[in-house]
């Protein structure tokens, strides 16, 4: 499947990049699976994974909060999920990766790794002011749907700046955040009070960890590619390739296993 991957880029867990794009308030609800082939008869252009079942499947790109390829990873380039992280496809050892076009083929393709940064609440941006306080600017920015959303703005603007002091009566702290400014370490389903406070206004509230995220991490670029005359290329990607999730010049979230599709379940 896999020839050479160029590693051009890579971001330390512990820096942080935080800056505002704008996430979208996101209704899950309507979330399509992924997971299940797409009909290939009729491909628009874009990469898709063309699985050892002689099926067809398709990025999950729901939940991003930016859009567009990258060379460079960044802590800002964000995937949300409310429990259905299921939905993105998975990329077998014994699938393929092609790409569907009626113009030029790039040479190579940008491929973004992302980390999981487990459950947490809908909001991003958090970082330590110089009293040592958990700060976010510009709510309307840094909120994704989420119950800690819809119970945070009903006691703040999207345009406040807070502080968020405590988390079930404990200070929050360095320890407290992920690289990308979300909350770490949450239990998906468990309810956590919060603490804040808008200028001198103090309050509190309660919401349930309901959302997963996924941080950009570091980039790759593929090399070459394998024409064939069933109107499509083979993106040429490399055996050492690792476990875990990408989007491949911006087609989606996928998830890369070493299993064989037969063994997958599917």
């Amino acid at each position: 499947m896999m020839k050479k991957l160029l590693v051009t880029g890579f971001l330390a867990l512990s820096t942080f990049m935080l800056s505002g794009c704008s996430d979208v308030f996101l209704d899950n609800q309507n979330q399509v699976d992924y997971s299940k082939p797409i009909d290939g008869s009729d491909l628009s252009e874009g990469i898709y994974i063309m699985g050892s079942d002689g099926k067809f499947y398709a990025g999950n790109s729901y939940g991003q909060n930016y859009s567009g390829t990258t060379y460079s990873a960044s802590s800002t380039r964000l995937c949300w999920y409310k429990d259905d992280e299921k939905f993105i496809p998975k990329v077998y050892a014994d699938d393929q990766l092609i790409y569907v076009t009626e113009n030029s083929i790039p040479e190579s393709f940008p491929i973004e790794q992302f980390v999981d940064l487990g459950y947490t609440m809908g909001i991003r941006n958090l970082v330590f002011d110089s009293s040592q306080q958990a700060v976010v600017t510009n709510l309307g920015y840094s909120l994704s749907s989420s119950d800690f959303s819809t119970s945070l703005l009903s006691k703040v603007s999207k345009d406040d700046t807070i502080l968020i002091t405590e988390i079930n009566g404990s200070p929050v702290s360095q320890e407290n955040l992920t690289y990308a400014g979300t909350f770490a370490g949450l239990e998906y389903g468990l309810k956590y009070k919060f603490a804040l406070f808008k200028g001198t206004y103090y309050t509190e509230f309660d919401a349930v960890a309901d959302t997963r995220v996924f941080a950009s991490y570091s980039t790759s670029e593929t090399l070459g590619y394998t024409r064939t005359k069933n109107n499509y290329v083979v993106i040429n990607l490399s055996d050492s390739i690792q476990e875990g999730y990408y989007s491949i010049n911006d087609s989606g979230m996928m998830y890369f296993t070493n299993q064989l599709r037969g063994e997958g379940g599917e």
